[in-house]
């Protein structure tokens, strides 16, 4: 029995996509998947049906497999989101939150605020010191998490009063590289340990 496929958008991020029809023997039927690894086609063991599987562009059917291992062949690649710890910043809230996410290529950043990683105690002076030590902070979590900070694509500002906005701009200005990434900025009533500044951000992997 030889089931015929179409070329295929299916892919994902550090995965192959599935393309040309590849005969490939499975216990006496023909099953043709390129870019499987040895691991997927391990996972066709299962009793045959036949299902069909819609994707964004695509509608495929696939003869021979069940649901289960459908499901295998588009997550089997996909990777875990892994949560990242450093040092180098505010140690997070246990229980509650992590410095960063690394997940499907892109790295999550929770708002940071102008805690000094060496002492544990806010930094002293005004927005524009906070500022500084806000975005050292993330920068911390964006190398930790094997991006940088030039790799950010859209970044969160909180500030305790707008008065403060243009301050904290002068310094902000003065990072994320050439191509600024895109950014929302409001104005809150109160921010943690009452401070005046904090940031979040979401980076890609290079």
């Amino acid at each position: 029995m030889l089931m015929h496929m179409h070329d295929s958008a299916i892919s994902q991020r550090g995965g192959r996509a599935l393309g040309r029809v590849l005969a490939t023997r499975h216990r006496s039927r023909y099953i043709s998947f390129a870019g499987l690894n040895s691991n997927s086609f391990a996972r066709l063991s299962s009793p045959p049906v036949t299902t069909v599987c819609k994707t964004p562009r695509n509608r495929l059917r696939y003869s021979l497999l069940n649901p289960y291992q459908v499901h295998q062949l588009h997550t089997s690649n996909m990777p875990a989101k892994t949560a990242i710890l450093t040092q180098n910043a505010p140690p997070p809230l246990p229980g509650v939150l992590s410095q960063g996410i690394v997940a499907n290529g892109t790295v999550y950043c929770s708002g940071q605020v102008a805690v000094d990683p060496a002492t544990g105690k806010m930094v002293e002076g005004d927005i524009q010191a906070r500022t500084h030590r806000v975005i050292q902070n993330l920068k911390a979590v964006l190398e930790a998490a094997g991006t940088t900070i030039e790799n950010v694509v859209k970044v969160n500002v909180f500030i305790d009063d707008m008065s403060n906005f243009a301050k904290m701009n002068e310094v902000y200005m003065q990072y994320w590289g050439d191509v600024k990434p895109c950014r929302t900025c409001v104005a809150v009533k109160t921010l943690p340990l009452g401070t005046d500044v904090e940031i979040e951000c979401t980076a890609v992997l290079p």
